[in-house]
């Protein structure tokens, strides 16, 4: 998976490594959320794949929901525009509901038009503001 992700995501400049330390440094990562599409033959090769970032959201009231992110979709270049990418969307989110996260979400610069057809909408990117309470924080830095 590493390999494949690396190659389709090669045109950008992103390494295999970059891959492998998003993996490895996740707290939540789990093999079995990423989803790959393979050829059927003697020989399976891959074709597209994408992978489910498992997520917490932590809400101001206390309650924690868990979200899954979809990130890493590629398909490779001569299998694109069959409806492979679209078929991983939809089985990631019935494992998604399988695992209990109760929204998706992503980042996309250039395909829009195929989460959309998904069921993905648009937000307009939103700016956050963090606030932290210093006197909790100076008990943990006065050392």
């Amino acid at each position: 998976w590493l390999d494949f992700v690396a190659s389709c995501f090669a045109f950008k400049g992103v390494e295999r490594a970059h891959f492998a330390t998003h993996f490895w440094s996740d707290p939540w990562r789990d093999a079995g959320m990423v989803l790959v599409a393979e050829t059927t033959g003697e020989i399976a090769e891959t074709v597209a794949t994408l992978r489910i970032f498992d997520r917490r959201l932590y809400l101001k009231d206390g309650s924690v929901l868990r979200v899954g992110g979809i990130g890493e979709v590629c398909t490779r270049d001569d299998w694109q525009r069959k409806g492979i990418c679209r078929t991983l969307l939809l089985h990631a989110s019935d494992v998604m509901k399988q695992h209990g996260m109760v929204a998706s979400c992503l980042h996309t610069s250039s395909m829009a038009t195929v989460y959309s057809r998904c069921g993905y909408q648009s937000i307009p990117q939103l700016r956050v503001l963090v606030c932290i309470r210093l006197r909790h924080l100076s008990t943990h830095l006065s050392t």
